[in-house]
């Protein structure tokens, strides 16, 4: 039995613990790790956060092993989330992984149509067109 509905909840409870005024990174990643073992639809999400978590608490092993678990399942994060692990002198090794995933994923662009539920081919509709800048899946995109 979770301790919270659903992801969302549990990401906010350790957001809040993470970045929160009262901050407590240790119970933090316990959440973390309890999302990640729970909601497996979230992974490449949660591992981010695992990373980072495990990095803001020196856990450099910890973050080798999850940053290599992610870059071994093909999920690419933007520089501006996890710039100052690939820049540390402990992550050479995925930093050259990283860079090539970075460039393997520039190069492909995924979109998706949504039609209204009962879509006529014969009315005029207004057209909407989001973008997202950050690298994240289209799915967790979809949610905003």
């Amino acid at each position: 039995m979770s301790k919270y509905d659903d992801f969302e909840a549990y990401e906010k409870e350790y957001y809040g613990l993470w970045f929160g005024k009262n901050k407590n990174l240790t119970a933090a990643l316990e959440l973390c790790v309890e999302a990640y073992g729970l909601y497996k639809e979230h992974e490449a999400h949660i591992l981010m956060d695992l990373i980072m978590l495990n990095f803001d608490l020196e856990h450099l092993d910890e973050t080798k092993v999850y940053l290599t678990k992610a870059l071994d399942k093909g999920y690419w994060y933007p520089e501006h989330f996890i710039g100052k692990i690939l820049n540390h002198t402990e992550f050479k090794r995925e930093l050259i992984r990283w860079e090539t995933l970075r460039d393997q994923s520039e190069k492909v662009v995924k979109y998706e149509v949504i039609l209204p539920i009962d879509y006529d081919t014969t009315l005029s509709y207004p057209l909407m067109v989001s973008l997202h800048g950050w690298g994240e899946d289209l799915d967790l995109f979809k949610q905003f």
